[in-house]
């Protein structure tokens, strides 16, 4: 009787080994022919923003390096929420992605009570997609060219001192360099970062931190100043710009950096598919110099070392966001 029902405990496992090992097969063929159509790349993020460019520059590489038409769908409105919701909801067949910063990710999941998406459950990283350097910009005609300075501007207009955000970063950073300065200012937010950067060279108000590609760009045309980038250090591609420490704010450290996600539950065959592909597209002088041109610096892993950073990175913003003493909305 305990040889009957050890041979079917046997037989059993070895069933079990045997649709696992199908699986697993199926599940290589599956990748190997993947793509087989269109490839939808999902962001949050208004058209011509800069994230938006540089998820485009990242779809034409992989368009060009997996053989199907990897096309870019804006989502954007509530903090990349929107975008994100999207993804999660999507079929896990390798055919709708995502490319997000850190905020639907790391950061949301902190600022607000509930969201449309699990961030841990909902989703599988890919790939990371570069690092972004963010910076302080101010009107042009403004009378401040330092950190220093800026503080003591915004303290001078007290509760008339104002600054615009569009997404968590801005609003994180500034009140964390509001917490660490003692500055006074008024949170203005907008519905597009595009909106709040319009409103800073006008000089309708006083601060924004953004992207630092965008912010280049708009320097160059004499419509604002960059006062400093949001990292502790310089960045290696804005060396004449001060980094936090050394503009006389401590314990100042907020980098930013793009994504690939699939959603949970998409094979790890075609996972390991497109993570392959992207690496490559620091070995191209053209891509290298459209990612350049909006700061993005090279970020390499592999997915389950990716997984691991996010993981550490939203646990960081969470402090970061005590600090700053935001609520949840």
């Amino acid at each position: 009787m305990m040889e009957r029902i050890t041979r079917k405990v046997r037989c059993a496992a070895a069933g079990a080994l045997a649709l696992a090992g199908l699986a697993a097969a199926a599940s290589a063929a599956c990748a190997q022919d993947y793509p087989t159509r269109d490839i939808r790349l999902v962001n949050g993020y208004a058209a011509g923003a800069g994230a938006d460019i540089t998820s485009r520059i990242f779809a034409k590489h992989m368009e060009e390096m997996l053989g199907k038409p990897v096309v870019v769908e804006n989502k954007p409105g509530a903090f990349t929420n929107i975008g994100a919701a999207t993804v999660a909801r999507a079929q896990p067949d390798g055919y709708t992605l995502m490319f997000s910063g850190h905020t639907a990710i790391a950061t949301n999941v902190h600022l607000f009570k509930s969201l449309p998406f699990d961030p841990v459950k909902d989703f599988v990283a890919v790939a990371p997609a570069g690092r972004i350097s963010f910076g302080f910009a101010v009107p042009p005609n403004a009378p401040v060219r330092s950190i220093a300075e800026l503080t003591a501007f915004l303290k001078q207009k007290g509760d008339k001192a104002t600054y615009g955000y569009a997404n968590a970063y801005g609003l994180i950073a500034t009140e964390l360099y509001k917490y660490r300065s003692g500055a006074p200012a008024l949170a203005v937010p907008y519905k597009s970062a595009g909106d709040a950067l319009t409103e800073v060279t006008r000089g309708d108000i006083d601060l924004l931190v953004y992207d630092l590609g965008s912010l280049t760009q708009q320097e160059q045309a004499g419509r604002l100043r960059v006062l400093a980038v949001t990292t502790a250090g310089r960045s290696a591609l804005r060396p004449d710009l001060p980094g936090m420490q050394e503009a006389g704010v401590p314990d100042f450290d907020l980098g930013a950096w793009f994504g690939i996600w699939a959603p949970a539950n998409t094979p790890m065959a075609i996972v390991n598919r497109i993570a392959g592909v992207i690496p490559s597209i620091w070995d191209r002088a053209e891509r290298r110099k459209g990612l350049t041109a909006q700061t993005v610096e090279p970020f390499i892993a592999s997915p389950a070392e990716f997984a691991a950073f996010v993981r550490n990175e939203t646990d960081k913003w969470g402090r970061v966001i005590k600090i700053a003493k935001i609520e949840p909305q």
